[in-house]
């Protein structure tokens, strides 16, 4: 009997987004969505890898925030916001975010495309084989408000090739072999994830839908600060002022990037950070840097905090800090001293400095138990990972379970600080997680991951296209259950 040969591809956070509202004018735009050539090469890659291996079935698994409904200023047009609970979204809200969704299609059709293809057809043409595909999504945080109706879910669905549904989406991939647990990962992020485990509290596979459902601090800070420090900054300054200023261009232009700067934690640093003088009307010391920059953010964050003061009310509940500090509307009578925002911006970054998703992935349910999986894979980091975490012994038949968590990362550029917290680069990763197997051998899992490295960039973005990383490094090992 000759025993099927499958193969399982998981991707995370890419992030498709509206770029419309970023534009300064019809040619000054920043592009941010992936270019389509980088998910064809994917998809190139993945045929090789299916003739090469005889493979007979392929799931290809979308691991969250395939969409990005939070970062868009198209939130700052009217009075309406997404962190709401998914139960107690209306057809106005509902309205709103399909809009958002026919924006993203618009900005990143052509990369949704390849993914549509595999969806509609069902099989992967590999020479002259026709390989059975499925695509499995499921929603992270930053596309949580696609589960919320019938209408964004058939929507989410179309978009992607998926079949036709108005079914709620599966919150995690969790098939009975290979013994394997894929989920988005904001589950093991406080900040981004609507229940905190404490103590000893395992992670069940199935979690209550009512924590994928309700809005959490990290939707508002998205809304808030990643797409409402750059509308500010424009609404202070007018798109014409900067236009004609280089200087303020590079200071938009850097504000565009911050929920690409890890850790989170130093996004008042990359402010901070000057630069290249070649984007600048002239060279700044550091020091220089800092005294004019904050000069200019001055306007744009009183206008923020009446924002934000205004949402608070709105959005979920913020930390009790935070909320004291917004009560005394400070900003009206001494506006912003940098030391108090190195102050708040500590705090805000404390619950990331805790934050270790291998270690979190400990916590699941399902690498414990009589029969323990040997492999948890999330995203939601942007940071690419892999660690083997753990082994268990199954006494009943005398095995060693080598248990391990792969993070798949982001395949958005990412802004790296520096281990002096000085200075800042780019990066572009592109990274996703293959296993193989058949009913006669253990899995074999591969993790690929590739990347181009260069000095901060904040405004390459000028019209061309991204560049398309080729250059990967392969990580194979093989499930082991010895005795």
């Amino acid at each position: 009997m000759i025993m099927a040969r499958n193969l399982l591809i998981s991707i995370s956070d890419l992030h498709f987004e509206e770029e419309q509202t970023d534009a300064l004018s019809p040619n000054d735009q920043f592009p941010r969505n992936i270019p389509s050539q980088a998910f064809y090469d994917l998809i190139s890659d993945i045929r090789q890898l299916a003739q090469n291996e005889k493979i007979d079935h392929i799931d290809f698994i979308l691991a969250g925030d395939i969409f990005d409904l939070l970062r868009t200023q198209c939130w700052f047009k009217d009075q309406l916001r997404p962190y709401v609970d998914c139960r107690k979204v209306d057809a106005e809200l509902e309205a709103k975010l399909l809009g958002i969704l026919k924006a993203i299609e618009r900005d990143a059709g052509d990369a949704l495309n390849e993914f549509r293809k595999l969806g509609e057809s069902g099989v992967l043409q590999a020479g002259e084989r026709e390989i059975p595909i499925a695509l499995h999504y499921f929603p992270g945080n930053h596309d949580r408000l696609v589960d919320a109706t019938p209408a964004l879910r058939r929507r989410a669905r179309a978009l992607l090739g998926l079949t036709p549904s108005d079914e709620p989406f599966a919150h995690c991939y969790s098939p009975k072999f290979p013994p394997l647990l894929i989920r988005h990962g904001h589950e093991y992020d406080a900040v981004n994830f609507a229940h905190v485990f404490g103590g000893d509290e395992l992670i069940s596979e199935n979690l209550p839908l009512e924590f994928y459902a309700q809005p959490v601090l990290g939707d508002f800070v998205a809304v808030q600060v990643g797409a409402g420090l750059p509308y500010c900054f424009r609404a202070a300054h007018g798109d014409d002022k900067i236009l004609a200023d280089v200087d303020l261009k590079a200071i938009y232009a850097r504000l565009l990037l911050f929920d690409d700067v890890r850790p989170q934690a130093r996004l008042l640093d990359f402010l901070l950070d000057p630069p290249s003088a070649r984007y600048l009307s002239r060279a700044y010391s550091r020091r220089d840097w800092r005294d004019w920059l904050w000069g200019q953010l001055q306007p744009p964050l009183r206008l923020l905090l009446d924002h934000i003061h205004s949402d608070s009310f709105k959005g979920p509940v913020l930390p009790i800090w935070l909320r004291i500090v917004l009560f005394t509307r400070f900003w009206r009578v001494f506006g912003i001293p940098l030391w108090l925002a190195k102050l708040l911006s500590w705090f805000y970054g404390l619950p990331f400095r805790k934050y270790n998703p291998a270690e979190s992935a400990l916590r699941e349910a399902v690498l414990h138990g009589d029969e323990p999986k040997f492999l948890i894979s999330a995203g939601h980091t942007h940071l690419s990972q892999y660690a083997h975490i753990d082994v268990k012994w199954r006494e009943a038949l005398q095995q060693r379970i080598e248990q391990f968590f792969v993070d798949t990362g982001t395949w958005r550029d990412i802004v790296l600080c520096s281990t002096t917290g000085e200075s800042f680069a780019t990066q572009s990763e592109m990274t996703y997680l293959t296993v193989l197997w058949s009913d006669e051998e253990n899995p074999i899992v591969q993790y690929w991951t590739g990347r181009r490295s260069n000095y901060h960039d904040e405004m390459k973005r000028v019209g061309g296209p991204h560049d398309v990383v080729r250059e990967r490094e392969r990580k194979t090992w093989t499930s082991k259950s010895s005795s």
